[in-house]
């Protein structure tokens, strides 16, 4: 090749082990099936979406005990994420602004979505049976497609308009995940998770948003200002 072909603006996503005990990540399971039990009255099993802590519960999973163990590790991997991205961690402060979990069964899967709400997305894994889904980034531009369509399937490569094919160029890319990992991804990333399978058990996750600020707004303009400079507004009261 006389020419050099030159790839720009990719996404990194961040994927790790957490290393919680299978003990705690039973006692989280158990949590999650109270939960969804106490909800049910609000809950059709039959229907094709999954369900979802923040939609069908609230948001706030985080703030139960069972969940301390991973808590104590997110740190650790929001650093190394900033470190992979070349972000300083010293001038941000960050915060789990939502947390819920996901419990999907057989015909079940999350529709395609992104967090709008936050910078920074995460879904934690405590089981994941065989079939049971497979949680996939989407990308409805994919900028070195010159026709619509060309990269979105291996099958183009099969049938000859393509001599070689790689998830590097493709519109979905599944993602292989395990029970204690964690990945992170900025928040705008449109994803979903497939229909399960899976007729033995539900497929049960947890879902983070994280919202990052400034330290100091001092002389910086990107990024939103520390709470501590933020000032109540209530719009419900009425001084006339």
């Amino acid at each position: 090749m006389r020419g050099q072909l030159v790839g720009l603006n990719p996404l990194y996503f961040y994927k790790v082990d957490l290393g919680v005990s299978q003990d705690s990540r039973q006692a989280i399971y158990s949590a999650i099936e109270s939960l969804v039990e106490t909800e049910s009255k609000t809950y059709d099993p039959l229907q094709n979406t999954a369900w979802l802590g923040d939609i069908d519960a609230s948001g706030d999973f985080h703030t139960i005990p069972e969940m301390q163990p991973v808590l104590d590790r997110l740190p650790f991997a929001l650093g190394e994420y900033f470190a992979a991205l070349g972000v300083n961690a010293e001038k941000f402060q960050a915060y789990i602004s939502r947390c819920w979990p996901s419990y999907q069964t057989v015909g079940q899967g999350i529709n395609l979505h992104r967090h709008l709400q936050s910078n920074i997305s995460g879904v934690y894994y405590i089981d994941i049976p065989e079939n049971s889904g497979t949680f996939s980034f989407f990308f409805p531009e994919v900028g070195s497609e010159f026709i619509p369509g060309l990269f979105s399937s291996a099958k183009h490569a099969e049938n000859g308009l393509l001599k070689s094919w790689d998830l590097m160029r493709a519109s979905e890319v599944p993602l292989v995940m395990a029970p204690d990992e964690l990945v992170l991804f900025p928040s705008k990333t449109l994803h979903r998770v497939s229909a399960s399978k899976n007729t033995d058990g539900p497929r049960i996750s947890i879902a983070f948003d994280i919202n990052v600020t400034l330290r100091t707004s001092e002389k910086q303009e990107a990024g939103m200002p520390p709470l501590d400079n933020w000032k109540t507004i209530d719009v419900l009261s009425n001084p006339s």
